[in-house]
């Protein structure tokens, strides 16, 4: 009977002497950055023009550890929603997975290097208006959830320095690098309140602008260009005589700038019996040659490289 008793004991001991170092690594990886609306960060594939969400982890240990069978989600109801396969996080190193709603065929995945992953691309994105993520190990034990808020397009949340508890917004983020040496904001300012909703009228009218924040400035646009600093401020209300699109836009110092609040106020006699929908963007986005949609870019080709066959097919 002692004998039993014994075996089972050192069993156990031997379990704990097992079990405790897996999950102590396991507890040293955390989520450390993240991006729910990329269009211009990093794409990928190289090359592709793709710019899908990321997320990035960060091995705290001064050990390799192997995340086989861990799990990320969106989903609260789902934590076990996308599996890691065969990949190994560096010791004191980052590590990206593109939310891309992809989600590779795991025996593809398994093909590839463990230490240098490629095909890192989950079965869901990240909402930009705000979503829980979850990291959880092989055993579905939750390590972390992180809940979001709101992230303005190109703008990351993460710790202030890495595997810190303080979390920020980045202006400009570091996908696959320390958050160390990045400035991170604890807010954004709150958006501006306009005095009349967009939409048909026939009177001029006074427009104020408020802010919820007496140290915010207000800066707004007529000509459908985003405002910033360089814009109008707003210090007096606004004469609106006829048709006009404004967009506003808080700013704070050591805050980032609130969204762009647009309202299109339309001046027209007759009676309109049909919805109407107003579309306003920066000039920007229609004649720039970059992105606009009405110009044909650097990369649109010649009439001669139609005539003589240059084009490669895609």
């Amino acid at each position: 009977m002692k004998l039993e008793i014994s075996n089972i004991i050192n069993n156990f001991f031997l379990f704990l002497f097992i079990l405790f170092p897996a999950i102590l690594f396991s507890h040293s990886v955390l989520i450390n950055e993240f991006m729910a609306s990329n269009s211009e960060t990093i794409e990928h594939p190289p090359g592709s023009e793709i710019f899908p969400d990321w997320i990035e982890l960060y091995n705290t240990s001064e050990k390799e550890i192997n995340l086989k069978g861990f799990f990320l989600s969106d989903k609260e109801t789902n934590p076990l929603k996308w599996k890691f396969p065969n990949v190994i996080i560096q010791p004191k190193s980052f590590l990206l997975i593109f939310a891309s709603d992809e989600g590779f065929n795991p025996e593809q995945i398994d093909k590839q290097d463990p230490k240098n992953p490629f095909l890192l691309h989950t079965n869901f994105k990240i909402s930009n208006e705000g979503e829980t993520i979850l990291f959880s190990d092989q055993s579905g034990l939750l390590l972390e959830k992180i809940e979001a808020k709101e992230i303005q397009k190109n703008h990351s949340f993460g710790r202030k320095t890495d595997s810190s508890s303080e979390w920020v917004f980045y202006e400009n983020s570091s996908p696959g690098f320390s958050n160390n040496d990045y400035f991170g904001y604890g807010e954004y300012c709150s958006p501006p309140n306009f005095s009349h909703i967009g939409g048909f009228y026939k009177n001029p009218f006074s427009l104020s602008l408020q802010s919820e924040n007496s140290n915010y400035k207000i800066y707004y646009s007529l000509n459908g260009t985003d405002p910033d600093e360089a814009s109008t401020i707003f210090a007096q209300d606004i004469e609106i005589t006829k048709t006009t699109v404004i967009k506003a836009r808080t700013f704070q110092k050591d805050s980032l700038p609130g969204k762009i609040v647009t309202h299109s106020y339309i001046f027209f006699n007759r009676e309109v019996t049909l919805p109407v929908v107003s579309l306003a963007t920066d000039p920007e986005n229609l004649w720039s040659k970059e992105k606009g949609i009405y110009i044909k870019g650097e990369s649109f080709p010649t009439e001669e490289s139609i005539l003589f066959g240059t084009i490669q097919a895609i």
